[in-house]
């Protein structure tokens, strides 16, 4: 017979879980309902598991807040993600935390942005608490400002090193780095094309 979990007290909080996700939802989805029905089904019960977890006791009142961290540097409108902040909060219903997930029951900040995480995935930070929304900004980082790449003409850099190193500095690729960068291509695809 398995102990039975004391039940936590009704006046602690917030309560956090961070999910992992292959991809997100976004409002700009143009995808057929065949192929995102099963990924919030996978993200509601992934926001259920995590929920029960939690032994949170049943609520009257909830706010829940999101704090996302993508896999890549790329900027993203944060309402986009409003339509996976759905699944999750509707999982979180579906784990008995409120009684039903209008807005009599549960409210929700704007999901948020913050570092990207260094592996494949997506990163997802659920907060549930019971009184004032939870202040993100202690937990967000800037991005980085946006490089502008010079619109002039390319230096000569003298080492054909590749146009990478370029644009990881920020830089225009100069002329032979592209060169090089075309006839290294150009050998890999003859060199794919040999039986």
């Amino acid at each position: 017979m398995t102990p039975k979990l004391a039940p936590a007290p009704r006046d602690l909080g917030p309560w956090t879980y961070t999910m992992r996700l292959a991809t997100i939802l976004t409002l700009n989805d143009r995808r057929h309902w065949r192929t995102t029905a099963p990924i919030k089904k996978h993200i509601r019960g992934l926001s259920k598991a995590h929920a029960f977890t939690l032994r949170i006791p049943r609520q009257e009142f909830i706010i829940i807040g999101t704090l996302f961290h993508p896999p890549t540097l790329r900027y993203r409108d944060a309402d986009n993600a409003m339509a996976t902040v759905k699944p999750i909060i509707d999982g979180i219903q579906d784990a008995g935390i409120v009684l039903d997930d209008d807005a009599r029951h549960v409210t929700f900040a704007a999901p948020l942005f913050g570092k990207p995480t260094s592996y494949p995935w997506w990163s997802v930070k659920v907060t549930i608490s019971t009184r004032e929304p939870v202040d993100y900004a202690a937990y967000i980082e800037p991005p980085p400002p946006r490089v502008r790449v010079p619109r002039g003409p390319a230096a000569q850099c003298g080492d054909p090193g590749g146009a990478s190193r370029h644009r990881r500095a920020g830089e225009r690729p100069c002329a032979e780095c592209r060169a090089a960068d075309t006839a290294r291509k150009k050998a890999a695809r003859a060199a794919k094309a040999r039986p």
